[in-house]
């Protein structure tokens, strides 16, 4: 198995539309605006998809669980400079969580930014491994 998309179900489909293409700058690969289901090429092999949270609870038949908290995810987009990225989107009308920041126990510098459903998305960039903790090194798969 592998990761193909990440499916966000969404209440307010068109702002979240415009926050993953416009303000985020990922290219539309499938629907626009109006739709219920779009995607967008979040890199070579991952995709971002957003689709109305009534009709994919209509196609399963009604929410899996009562309580809409199980319903939680977390994107993390990988970024080349977190502190570029965070300069860039100030001016976009983006709820942001927390600003950049060093996290050494998980190997990245990072910011956290919610989209119009309030799905956190981390936004990150890898520290150089002597940056890590010494802790996160040793667990490092790839040493």
């Amino acid at each position: 198995m592998k990761l193909s998309y990440i499916r966000l179900l969404t209440e307010n489909f068109d702002e979240s539309f415009e926050f993953f293409g416009d303000k985020l700058g990922f290219e539309v690969t499938w629907g626009k605006k109006g739709d219920d289901y779009a995607s967008f090429k979040a890199s070579d092999s991952t995709m971002i998809s957003i689709y109305t949270k009534k009709l994919m609870f209509d196609y399963i038949g009604g929410m899996p669980k009562s309580d809409i908290s199980c319903h939680q995810v977390v994107v993390c987009l990988e970024v080349d400079s977190v502190d570029e990225t965070y300069k860039a989107l100030q001016n976009k009308n983006i709820k942001f969580v927390n600003e950049p920041k060093d996290m050494p126990g998980w190997g990245s510098r990072c910011f956290h930014i919610l989209s119009p459903d309030e799905h956190l998305i981390e936004i990150n960039e890898i520290l150089p491994k002597n940056a890590w903790t010494d802790d996160l090194k040793q667990r490092d798969p790839k040493k």
